[in-house]
């Protein structure tokens, strides 16, 4: 029998949030589009800084195994 299992991601405080395999693969999505957009870059990139593609894109390699 297949589980829906929770992975747990931190968020800026340290606190783990749990996501679900509908939120993982919208995050998944989400994250592909935006990495993949100039605009989408260039706004995350002004707002939260150049590192934060970085953490977006080591964040989605780390999530393209699952389903």
């Amino acid at each position: 029998m297949k589980t829906d299992r929770e992975i747990g991601v931190h968020d800026n405080t340290g606190q783990v949030m749990m996501l679900d395999k509908k939120e993982r693969r919208l995050l998944r999505l989400v994250l592909d589009v935006s990495l993949r957009s100039e605009s989408a870059k260039q706004y995350i990139s002004k707002t939260l800084g150049p590192k934060f593609l970085e953490v977006g894109e080591r964040l989605l390699n780390n999530m393209k195994g699952e389903n």
